[in-house]
């Protein structure tokens, strides 16, 4: 009788310890399937992003009133600090302010 009651123990521990492994086996699965397909949806955002960029870039390298602007605006942020009455003394405090701005905030 002993020796029942200890087989079935040890086959019912047996039982448990399958059960255990296959659930957590289900689980990994779960987990990177999931993983994937975030993989996947984050993949296709980027490419989409990118795609996105570059049809804005063609087309504003073909649009005459973006090609003018880029050209004065070389040539005025050169100049600005002139015309604006700005010293060297004040462009070194707003880089220092911009700093802060970036590393404080």
């Amino acid at each position: 009788m002993a020796l029942a009651i200890t087989f079935a123990f040890w086959n019912a521990k047996s039982g448990f310890s399958n059960i255990e492994q296959f659930s957590t086996t289900a689980f990994e699965n779960q987990i990177n399937n999931q993983m994937s397909a975030v993989r996947d949806i984050k993949k296709s955002q980027i490419e989409d992003y990118f795609a996105t960029i570059k049809n804005q870039i063609l087309t504003f390298s073909t649009d005459e009133s973006i090609i003018s602007a880029m050209e004065q605006f070389k040539t005025n942020f050169a100049n600005y600090a002139e015309v604006k009455d700005i010293t060297d003394e004040q462009v070194v405090e707003m880089r220092k302010e911009l700093g802060s701005y970036y590393t404080e905030s």
